[in-house]
């Protein structure tokens, strides 16, 4: 029997693609990929170590996991430090973010049990 959340988890990913998604161009260096994301949001929450809960907000890029290809043809992990552009749809203004570890969680997750698409955290970049 074929797993019928998966057969649905894939079907609403490509509805997500097809209907919430803008066109970005993930970098790393040299290497680009253009590939289209879902714009988030999260919020974190960690100690300062002197009583004080200080919050960080990133925004956050959703996308099938296959489609971060660059030169190969196998998908590659984001990492720390990459670049995400998009063109702002209302104003046309070239929008920059940068790959971040907030809190001390990790640059990206999964953001489903079959891991066909994850989240990438990041910060405007300067």
């Amino acid at each position: 029997m074929s797993d019928l959340f998966a057969k649905g988890n894939a079907w609403l990913t490509g509805q997500c693609q097809q209907s919430l998604s803008r066109a970005v161009t993930y970098q790393r260096g040299e290497a680009s990929a253009s590939l289209l994301a879902m714009v988030t949001k999260s919020t974190y929450e960690e100690d300062d170590g002197n009583g004080l809960v200080v919050l960080t907000k990133t925004r956050d890029y959703v996308f099938p996991a296959s489609s971060l290809v660059f030169a190969s043809d196998d998908p590659v992990a984001p990492q720390e430090g990459d670049r995400i552009v998009e063109v702002d749809p209302d104003t046309e203004a070239v929008l920059t973010f940068e790959v971040v570890c907030p809190a001390g969680q990790p640059a990206w997750n999964y953001c489903d049990t079959s891991r066909l698409q994850i989240r990438v955290h990041c910060k405007e970049a300067a």
